[in-house]
């Protein structure tokens, strides 16, 4: 059975600072810290608070990719509000950062044009319905952030927005739900371009998108009225997106 619900709407990406802390490490490396001043997620989410707002984490999973080279596993500190990341070797100022390192596109990396590509995961590297602890969060590759700058104090920025969706109506548990565009142009996962302007901000555009996005629910699926988080590219979809939703049957 197929549920298909059609949304429309303008997002505004979100962001959370960095800053650098010193480390003592061996060899020559690049030390980056994060943390994360933003109600929005970096990794994964605590519980709400009285206001509804979630605390977001790192966790010793992350790395992030700067100029190309991938960090080692996150130093999580302050039970996952701060990260120190390391990049063995010596990296060339202006910096570009993306987390996770693996939504790096060299296509489109440009250091003297302020511009890199970024991977959306699509249909061969799905969101995963995820858990921190009883909490739902995000799985590891949906939500991306980038940053850019001269010095290793660096501001990183969210180029996804996140629906939190709770789907009612029927017995059957949900296995997939499938987000496209709207119109004669559906694949909305692939490279995206970011380009870091003078004035501070990011325009993040389509480069070469090659599917839709898939959010996999699991084996079993999941019961409805349970929320998913599904993480979309913080764009103006001018025709809006269209979900369908599946259940096992």
């Amino acid at each position: 059975m197929k549920k298909i619900f059609i949304l429309t709407a303008a997002f505004a990406a979100l962001s959370f600072v960095s800053c650098v802390k010193e480390q003592e490490v061996n060899g020559p490396v690049t030390v980056f810290s994060a943390t994360q001043a933003d109600m929005s997620t970096k990794t994964v989410i605590g519980a709400a608070d009285a206001d509804g707002c979630y605390q977001p984490l790192w966790v010793r999973a992350d790395r992030v990719s700067v100029n190309g080279v991938e960090s080692r596993l996150a130093v999580v500190k302050e039970e996952g509000k701060l990260a120190d990341f390391i990049v063995d070797g010596e990296v060339s100022a202006p910096y570009f950062a993306v987390n996770p390192s693996s939504a790096f596109d060299k296509r489109g990396f440009d250091q003297s044009g302020n511009k890199m590509n970024v991977f959306v995961s699509g249909t061969g590297s799905p969101q995963k319905y995820t858990l921190n602890g009883e909490n739902i969060t995000y799985s590891a590759n949906a939500a991306l952030v980038v940053a850019h700058g001269e010095s290793t104090d660096l501001k990183f920025h969210h180029l996804m927005a996140y629906y939190k969706l709770t789907i009612t109506g029927g017995e059957a548990n949900i296995k997939t739900i499938y987000v496209r565009q709207n119109g004669d142009q559906p694949n909305i996962a692939g490279s995206w371009n970011v380009v870091f302007n003078e004035q501070g901000g990011i325009e993040f555009t389509p480069y070469d998108l090659t599917s839709v996005i898939k959010y996999d629910c699991g084996n079993d699926g999941i019961q409805t009225g349970k929320p998913v988080l599904v993480a979309v590219p913080a764009y103006d979809f001018e025709n809006g997106l269209i979900l369908t939703v599946k259940d096992v049957n």
